[in-house]
């Protein structure tokens, strides 16, 4: 009897140290708690360096205030109860600054490719800022602070030709801002629901390219 008791004993002491080594372990680092901050993949150079320390100090705190919430208040915050409001709010937080890192993560990804084909920070900062796509960065700096009207010849207009007649309809390119052109430019400015000038601009590339 004494042996079985003893023989109890041990294996409830035994499953004890399982189950508080397998909590132990599964928040001790590294674990599916912590982000694997891609050193690789991203631009460590970008053009706003505070964003590079957001996303390393964001990234870097996640498993630590999974851990933190583990120990001090026993919330696992990516199996939260739910119906408790501080379990919920800390799965919450955890989630949010996860989303802030992806995000941050694929915008510095992004740049480094753009760098990889020869954009520097500050056109890539141009690019961002302004919503448009690698392709079309040239012809929005050929066309900042310019404008043109019906008889104008210029590079941008010929630029421009091209891109009415490849994405609305098939007009002459020969870089002249003609009576064809600006009835083209008014008829997408129309169809956009904004008043047709028929002046090409940064507004019209805008329109244009959106």
């Amino acid at each position: 009897m004494k042996r079985i008791i003893i023989f109890l004993v041990l294996v409830f002491l035994g499953l004890l140290t399982f189950f508080q080594y397998k909590k132990f372990r599964k928040f001790s680092y590294p674990n599916s708690y912590d982000y694997v901050i891609n050193t690789q993949e991203i631009d460590v150079n970008y053009y706003e360096p505070t964003l590079v320390k957001e996303y390393f100090e964001t990234a870097t705190y996640l498993g630590n205030f999974a851990r933190e919430q583990w120990t001090n208040f026993g919330i696992d915050v990516l199996a939260p109860d739910m119906e408790i409001p501080q379990s919920k709010n800390a799965a919450q937080t955890y989630q949010t600054m996860l989303a802030r890192v992806k995000f941050l993560e694929a915008k510095l990804i992004n740049s480094k490719k753009l760098k990889q084909q020869g954009f520097d920070n500050e056109a890539i900062a141009y690019i961002e800022k302004n919503g448009i796509s690698e392709k079309n960065y040239a012809l929005h700096k050929l066309i900042t602070g310019k404008t043109f009207r019906k008889g104008d010849k210029d590079r941008v207009i010929w630029e421009i030709q091209k891109l009415i007649s490849q994405k609305i309809q098939p007009i002459r390119i020969d870089g002249v801002f003609s009576d064809e052109t600006e009835q083209a430019v008014k008829k997408i400015q129309q169809e956009k629901q904004t008043y047709p000038s028929g002046v090409i601009d940064e507004e019209f590339v805008k329109l244009l390219l959106k």
